[in-house]
């Protein structure tokens, strides 16, 4: 095998220190995905990685291509910690999808009613409180014949898009009864490279793509910008903001308890915000939060 691959590796605050040796504890994992976190966050405790099926030289999901896989194992439990890759509640199946039991896990369900456990990540953030932000890949379940395009977000106000299975989503996962690590999230695209996840006052707010999400969102007759939206973290209810900008980064700057500042682009919005006569600036705008 490889011997350039970067693996999680962690130590009980104990004397003698003992790291785990076990081959099958010792994941490679994806650390030049973006999102600041190098492929490893803590998440309530449990230790959450994105595994990366190439330099493992092995197919966790059974699929035909190499994918960046979320992983979680709770180191407390020493000798006898394993990772789960495999995020579903109800493995054999879950003969009614509308159950709320049911949906837990990665929430994707095909037309038979049944569970797709496995999760991929093009952006995974830092944890924000008890929330871990990342850009869930529909080509993960997309290899399952049965299920259809994501990004229409087909639980919530449906808005037909696209019908590909090659965007993500945005997701704040956390741990549900099981535990079971539980991916919320709508479907619309993400820049998938640059999601720029931020979670405060009670909101998620991320970077849309309009190209690949299909759709001109700022009325600005094509379909190339990028676009902040907003989501509430515990319902759905997505919506369209401004348009924002494709710099690297958080999609806004926030104190997390006021409100929130964001660089928009006037060439994306086609609009002279400063009155320059020109529409090659940032500027910047800002919101408050409904207290």
């Amino acid at each position: 095998g490889a011997e350039d691959d970067v693996v999680v590796r962690w130590v009980e605050a104990t004397v003698p220190i003992a790291p785990p040796r076990l081959q099958t504890e010792l994941l490679a994992v994806a650390t030049a995905v973006p999102g600041g976190a190098m492929g490893i966050s803590q998440l309530e405790g449990n230790l959450v990685i994105l595994v990366d099926e190439a330099a493992n030289g092995r197919d966790f999901d059974g699929k035909m291509e190499d994918h960046n896989l979320v992983a979680w194992l709770d180191p407390t439990e020493g000798l006898t910690a394993t990772w789960e890759l495999s995020h579903q509640r109800n493995i054999g199946g879950c003969p009614n999808p509308a159950d709320p039991t049911c949906r837990h896990g990665t929430g994707v369900f095909d037309s038979s009613g049944d569970a797709e456990p496995f999760a991929g990540a093009s952006w995974f953030g830092r944890v924000q409180g008890t929330r871990l932000p990342l850009a869930f890949q529909e080509e993960v379940p997309g290899t399952n014949p049965d299920v259809s395009s994501l990004n229409n977000n087909v639980d919530c106000a449906l808005v037909i898009k696209d019908t590909d299975l090659t965007d993500s989503l945005p997701v704040w996962a956390d741990f549900e009864g099981g535990p079971t690590l539980d991916f919320d999230g709508v479907g619309f695209a993400v820049d998938e490279d640059n999601a720029g996840l931020v979670i405060a006052g009670n909101t998620v707010f991320f970077r849309l793509s309009e190209m690949a999400d299909n759709r001109d969102f700022n009325n600005d007759g094509n379909a190339d910008d990028m676009v902040l939206f907003r989501n509430p973290l515990t319902s759905c209810n997505p919506i369209p903001m401004a348009t924002a900008n494709d710099l690297d980064g958080d999609v806004v700057i926030t104190d997390g308890a006021r409100g929130a500042a964001f660089l928009s682009n006037e060439t994306m919005a086609g609009l002279d915000f400063n009155g320059d006569g020109d529409m090659n600036d940032l500027v910047v705008r800002y919101f408050t939060f409904s207290l």
